[in-house]
């Protein structure tokens, strides 16, 4: 699975963002658990304010997990979802 940010000349890969924009959300060590298998492993992101991003990857890869999770139809395990 990738976080990619989406540019007006296409996308690129983004997994840590080092901008001066304001933080809109804060992934920090997210992790997910469905009883012993594991549906995120240690998530970090920093999404700032304004910013268009895409969640991409192959079936199973953890995609619907982490939104259900941002969206707090999920707990974490571990870690935090932060919003500001």
């Amino acid at each position: 699975m990738a976080i990619q940010r989406l540019e007006s000349g296409g996308a690129h890969l983004a997994p840590a963002l080092a901008t001066a924009a304001p933080v809109a959300l804060q992934l920090e060590h997210l992790t997910v658990r469905y009883g012993s298998e594991v549906g995120l492993e240690d998530v970090s992101c920093t999404i700032p304010a304004g910013e268009q991003m895409a969640v991409i990857g192959p079936n199973g890869a953890g995609k619907s997990t982490l939104l259900k999770t941002i969206a707090g139809l999920l707990r974490p395990s571990a870690g935090s979802v932060r919003y500001f």
